[in-house]
């Protein structure tokens, strides 16, 4: 039978093999990054968001590489990225920062693009698009809320109620026939006499389109017009020569004697 202690250290080398274990494979992942052969590229963000140097680099979740640097550029954050090589990175690309609110391991992720899209040489920058994180979704949600107390203030509900009540007393009055609009639902009369003359008008709007009538003919008949037009021309003609050739007390005579 196993004493008390012998069981002690068994489990003591049990729990340090089990590290040792895990920091060899978790160094042997890294070494075999290291002798791979990668290609750089760069995105620029307004926050890094967590992101780290070492953190991890995926397409569409699939690890591809790591992040080599996070440097500030201006107003701007720089990430640079050691991609393996293996992984064509084609234009269209668009890194976004993942944050990983469990363990707090932030990391880049690409998205696909199709193949037919050329490869992205190295050194290329990628287009970095900002995701809003837990804060920013924090901070959108108290200024909405502070837009909605403001809406639905004590003046706006005042307001709103007062608009409410004007158009149910609206409402009301053209129900019981008050004014045109009441009139008009109300009366049947006069519905009635709007429908008839609205019908009238459409028959002589058809008979004018048919060039029926003095009216319809003066439309539709060209030659009637251009007779018409011809006529005014020559009477307009023919009175101005009598003018001209007439003392102006005369024709003046004339014309008066001729009404």
């Amino acid at each position: 039978m196993h004493s008390p202690t012998s069981a002690k250290k068994v489990g003591i080398f049990f729990i340090v093999g089990m590290v040792i274990l895990g920091a060899v494979t978790f160094r042997a992942e890294h070494l075999g990054r290291l002798f791979k052969k990668h290609n750089t590229y760069n995105a620029y963000f307004q926050s890094s968001k967590g992101v780290k140097k070492g953190a991890k680099v995926t397409l569409s979740g699939m690890d591809i590489g790591t992040v080599k640097k996070v440097v500030v550029e201006g107003d701007r954050l720089l990430i640079a990225m050691a991609i393996e090589k293996k992984i064509p990175i084609r234009e269209g690309s668009v890194a976004t920062i993942i944050p990983d609110f469990l363990f707090g391991k932030s990391y880049v992720d690409l998205n696909l693009v199709p193949p037919t899209r050329p490869v992205l040489p190295s050194g290329s920058t990628i287009k970095g698009i900002d995701i809003p994180g837990l804060s920013d979704m924090v901070v959108r949600f108290d200024t909405a809320m502070s837009s909605l107390e403001r809406l639905v203030s004590e003046d706006f509900v005042h307001n709103l109620a007062g608009a409410l009540k004007r158009a149910n007393n609206l409402l009301e009055g053209m129900e019981q026939g008050k004014g045109t609009m009441g009139r008009l639902f109300t009366d049947e009369t006069l519905f009635n006499d709007l429908k008839e003359a609205t019908s009238n008008a459409n028959v002589l709007l058809g008979k004018v389109n048919r060039g029926e009538g003095t009216l319809g003919k003066l439309v539709t008949e060209e030659d009637l017009y251009k007779d018409i037009k011809r006529m005014t021309a020559n009477l307009t003609e023919t009175v101005n020569g009598f003018r001209t050739i007439m003392p102006h007390g005369a024709f003046s005579s004339i014309l008066y004697s001729s009404f």
